[in-house]
């Protein structure tokens, strides 16, 4: 479980900045059309400047605001999706820091509402499945390793030690839950 919620600040931040930049842009090109929209309208025909004026500042003064809350609740919903996006992501890639150096004891844990579980579900499986290889493979050195202390006395102690050198190192590098 991570204890810290922003994971990736400078990547929360660019994403948020540009979520809020979209939406100011979308919402100032909507104001110039509903602005241009209310000086042609041929409802403005009957209305005089200063009505037109004190229309277009009252329905700026609404839009300012309305805007204003639009990008607070776009921020806060983009930081808690990131939130759920990048947290995994976050988990993924430490799981596969460890995986890196052999270590297959491995358990991901996602949060129940977290994307991408699919993916993390497909990443536990595929180390069960190689986690299994290893083990028949260990199995198999075993055997073959028996099999070489029966031929011990017929080959030379270098070339002895060689061989068992070469069939250690096979899957030495590994470690998983169950060295049976």
């Amino acid at each position: 479980m991570r204890k810290q919620f922003f994971v990736k600040p400078r990547m929360l931040f660019r994403y948020v900045i540009l979520t809020v930049i979209l939406v100011a842009a979308a919402s100032v090109i909507s104001y110039w059309i509903m602005d241009h929209k209310l000086t042609v309208s041929p409802l403005a025909e009957n209305l005089s400047r200063g009505e037109i004026t004190a229309l277009k500042r009252d329905i700026r003064e609404i839009f300012i605001w309305t805007v204003s809350v639009l990008l607070l609740l776009v921020s806060l919903r983009g930081i808690l999706y990131f939130h759920r996006l990048i947290g995994p992501i976050y988990v993924l890639e430490k799981i596969v820091g460890i995986l890196r150096t052999g270590d297959l004891r491995v358990k991901l844990k996602l949060r129940k509402n977290d994307e991408l579980k699919d993916l993390a579900e497909n990443l536990e499986k595929l180390v069960e499945t190689y986690s299994a290889w290893i083990r028949e493979d260990r199995r198999e050195l075993l055997k073959m390793k028996e099999n070489l202390e029966l031929i011990k006395p017929r080959i030379q102690d270098k070339e002895y030690q060689e061989i068992l050198s070469s069939l250690q190192k096979l899957t030495g590098r590994f470690t998983i839950d169950s060295e049976s």
